[in-house]
């Protein structure tokens, strides 16, 4: 294992025959950067406001619409998705303010399916769960094989350059 993150990339199928690029894996500042794009805020409760006089806690807000949105942006390398107008949308080389307002205008299941092909591949290739680097621990006695159909949306892998 090396200490470092190689910048490789994985082409994924989606639906209507397009497919999207991806990072097979994110560096440790990306990794904390999507933890801390969802929190909102923090405050101390007052007991009393909990009913429980011997117990103070930590409220956190969370917002996971921007950290599915900023995990799209992170993984997503290249695609060849095309607008409304038929043209190849490019989000190569963008920054990541720029890609999130091109992911922002994505229908919501399109979106949603794009979340889950990564999640897919995540789980499938990386053993990590899909909120994070939790590794998912498999009995080889009794796991079973990915699913065919997620096997096939991968394409192909490269080195980022």
């Amino acid at each position: 294992m090396t200490w470092f993150v190689e910048p490789e990339t994985v082409r994924l199928d989606v639906s209507d025959g397009q497919w999207i690029e991806i990072k097979q894996e994110l560096t440790w500042a990306e990794d904390e950067a999507l933890a801390a794009v969802a929190v909102q805020g923090m405050r101390l409760v007052d007991p009393d406001d909990i009913g429980d006089e011997l117990r103070r806690t930590q409220e956190i807000g969370v917002d996971m619409s921007l950290v599915n949105v900023a995990k799209l942006a992170m993984y997503i390398v290249d695609w060849s998705l095309v607008g409304a107008n038929g043209r190849r949308v490019d989000i190569d080389g963008k920054t990541m303010r720029e890609k999130r307002q091109i992911l922002g205008n994505l229908a919501g299941a399109r979106a949603r399916e794009l979340l889950e092909v990564i999640e897919g591949f995540q789980v499938s290739y990386q053993g990590q769960s899909p909120v994070g680097k939790a590794v998912v621990e498999v009995d080889p006695a009794t796991s079973i094989a990915p699913s065919d159909s997620l096997s096939k949306n991968i394409v192909s892998g490269s080195k980022m350059t």
